[in-house]
Order: structure tokens, then sequence, then C-alpha cells
């Protein structure tokens, strides 16, 4: 069957992408599956130009914005609506200069390191943050929020993304700061052998169909999960072989029309 790209169910970069949406952020993105979160029905990323690019990329727009408008107070707020999107991978790989120049140059834009725990586009592939080598050997697991700090940042927070209302509270909080700040949005990839270990054998979510509001809200839909969609009648459902039971549905659902199975038998 046709499926657009978009994000794979559970996806721990979901929630981070539907809160800067609904934050109306500036947001410039980078080389990774994440950059899927340009796509509706997230349409939360407005520029992806190489490996990178995001982090200099935030960085300027925001520079121009507060220099060149000094005086403009919708165009200082919008300087400090302004992400910088990086996988873990890619930062280690290619994003560190960004963070230095931010810094360098008392940039007050904000960075996203999506840490997912691999390299998840093209095979998930071992990185430094991994604490493995390519030969399968530990090593030292090097943590995005220590390398920032290390370059000069003070405002850095580290979020589980499965949940919802901490993902917002942190975007808020940057946006408030006055300087620079990193989020560090951190779950592993469902697609990682221990993680599908987990959720293939977890209770999933089901839509109650009598509290369910259907064409009137739908906005568990706005999440872009493919294992929620919208059968004949207008109402949400949830396809259990696709559901990974991450549970942002049911924390964004207003009518507590979605709950995981065993809370239903129990």
């Amino acid at each position: 069957p046709a499926r657009p790209p978009n994000l794979c169910p559970g996806c721990p970069h979901t929630s981070v992408f539907f809160q800067l949406k609904r934050y109306r952020a500036n947001v410039f993105g980078d080389i990774g599956c994440y950059t899927l979160g340009a796509l509706p029905p997230l349409s939360a990323m407005h520029t992806t130009l190489c490996m990178g690019a995001s982090l200099t990329s935030d960085f300027g727009f925001s520079q121009a914005l507060e220099k060149l408008s000094p005086d403009d107070k919708k165009a200082q707020k919008e300087a400090k609506k302004t992400f910088g999107v990086i996988g873990d991978s890619t930062f280690f790989h290619m994003g560190a200069p960004g963070v230095l120049e931010t810094v360098f140059n008392k940039g007050i834009n904000n960075i996203i390191i999506l840490d997912n725990r691999t390299t998840a586009m093209t095979g998930h592939q071992v990185h430094p943050g991994t604490g493995r080598t390519l030969q399968g050997e530990e090593t030292k697991a090097l943590k995005p929020e220590d390398v920032v700090r290390a370059f000069g940042i003070e405002h850095v927070q580290v979020v589980d993304t499965y949940d919802l209302k901490a993902v917002q509270k942190a975007i808020k909080a940057a946006i408030e700061h006055d300087g620079p700040s990193a989020i560090i949005a951190r779950r592993p990839c469902v697609l990682l052998r221990e993680e599908r270990k987990c959720w293939m054998t977890a209770p999933k979510y089901v839509v109650l169909e009598e509290k369910c509001a259907g064409e009137r809200c739908g906005l568990c839909l706005r999440l872009g999960c493919p294992a929620i969609f919208k059968a004949e009648d207008g109402k949400a459902k949830i396809d259990k072989i696709l559901c990974t039971s991450c549970s942002l549905c049911a924390q964004l659902c207003p009518y507590d029309a979605i709950k995981r199975e065993d809370e239903l038998n129990g």
C-alpha cells in the first residue's frame, strides 16, 4: 500500500518536531532520518542544506535577526525561537564547529541534539557516543551534553522524548533563556535490536470509540505516526501491528480516549 515518507511508529524524534511546530519555531535541519520532520503533518523543518549546516545556519539566521534589527521586538523574539536540529551521529561527525561558532560569537540561538544512540539512517553504525568501536569493542562513550558544556554552553537540558510535556517545557525554557541553549533529546531508536524486543511484547494502545471525538479533533493524527489512521467513521484507530507503545498519542489526547490494553483489562 502507498505510504508517504514519514518517521517510524514510535520514533523518538516525533515529539520534538511536534512541539517545535506548536511554538512556530524557525528550524534548521540536518542530514539524517529526522529530515523527515520537514514533511506533513509535522512540517517542522525549514531548511536542510548539508551535513552539519543545521547549527551554523541556525546561528547565522538568529544573528541576522538580532543584530540587523536590534529595535524590532518581533525580530528579537524570532531570533530566540531559532533552533538547529541535528542527530547525535551527525553532531559528533560535523556539528561541533557550529557549537563553537555560536559560543565564540555570542550567539543566542538554540541547539537540539536528537540522541537516539545510533546512526539510524544508514544502518545503525556506531559513533563516539555509543560506547563501542567499529570492531564491537567497548570504549569511552562521549555524552553530547558534556561536549556542549565543554564548548561553553551553560544552559543544557536533557529530556526523554517520550515525555511530551517535558519536551515542551524544555523548548519553552530554551526560548526564554538569555543566551545560547542546548537540548539533548534522548531516547534510543525503536529499530535497535534491544528496543524491538521491548515494544514487540509490550501492551499496545487502543482507541476507545465512545470517547474519541473523531473529525472534531484529530489531534493524534498530527503526530504523523504510521500506526494511527482515520477510520471510515472519522474516528482514530491504532494498528496494533505497527504500534510500539510509545504512548505519545495517549499523552496528547484531550478526551482520554487512548488507553493501553492492560489498563483496560485490569
